[in-house]
């Protein structure tokens, strides 16, 4: 666990830069969709599809970085490959789920909180 949360620390000193960013865009639609709910304009399941959607998208942005640096450690492909697929699988469940449930999530914010993961090849990877 400790190695995590230093691997995390110099992960975030490296792209200090791009994380203000996407927390400048987070902050910004965020603020957005609550003018808009407060407005009655949308619905209340706009804030929820974009926090789940954040929410996978920073998650597989951690996934990736943490499978890059095992096989960079420890060279083993089939982890890596095994972490790819479990990736590509919370992507199917939380997208399943998004489609099951419309009433709670909307599927547009979903895919408007999604979108930070096509940010990926910007970040910083010198050991890779």
């Amino acid at each position: 666990m400790r190695w995590v949360l230093q691997t995390f620390k110099k992960w975030f000193i490296k792209n200090k830069l791009l994380l203000i960013v996407f927390t400048s865009f987070f902050i910004f639609t965020m603020t957005t969709l609550i003018t808009l709910v407060s407005l009655s304009i949308i619905n209340w399941n706009w804030i929820t599809g974009f926090l789940i959607g954040s929410f996978t998208s920073y998650l597989s942005i951690y996934f990736i970085k943490i499978s890059a640096d095992l096989l960079v450690k420890t060279e083993n492909h089939y982890f890596f490959v095994f972490l790819f697929l479990s990736r590509v699988g919370f992507y199917m469940l939380v997208t399943l789920l998004v489609l099951i449930l419309p009433d709670l999530f909307s599927i547009e914010a979903f895919l408007i909180g999604i979108v930070n993961s096509i940010f990926y090849p910007f970040f910083n990877h010198k050991n890779v």
